[in-house]
């Protein structure tokens, strides 16, 4: 996939979390289709696992009718927390392009604040992650929302 379309893609996840009113949202692609979007829904739901990338990953994996996602990627507005990145372990998703770091998100936030190339690191499944793509768009949703 051609870096030009991250834009695109990484907007879609920044509208996906203003409509639900929350800083997180997330997109998955595949050959450069979104087959997934979804915003963290665990105020809404009472579910403490209903992040963004969850959600994401739930309805990708419905849509292909299969728990692995090999060849797709990840847009999504914050640095994935450790419980995310490992979804995204398991889903087989081979590349993530997140916005905000593990870092601002605790400025508005406390969470655990282990990035994700150390969850990635202690896994045999490799992923290609880029962080801080629209850093600023994404950063500012933690302002609006967080």
């Amino acid at each position: 996939m051609a870096k030009t379309q991250w834009k695109e893609y990484m907007q879609t996840a920044v509208q996906q979390a203003q409509n639900g009113k929350t800083p997180f949202g997330c997109v998955i692609v595949q050959n450069g289709a979104v087959i997934a979007q979804a915003h963290n829904t665990v105020s809404a739901s009472h579910d403490p696992t209903a992040h963004g990338e969850v959600n994401a990953i739930r309805q990708a994996c419905q849509q292909n009718q299969s728990q692995t996602l090999p060849e797709t990627v990840l847009f999504t507005t914050g640095e994935p927390c450790p419980m995310c990145m490992s979804a995204i372990l398991y889903a087989k998703i081979p590349q993530v392009v997140f916005g905000a770091s593990i870092a601002t998100i605790a400025q508005f936030m406390p969470q655990i604040t282990i990035s994700c190339q150390q969850v990635a690191a202690h896994s045999p499944q490799k992923v290609s992650i880029t962080g801080l793509f629209m850093e600023k768009e994404c950063s500012r949703l933690l302002q609006e929302f967080g």
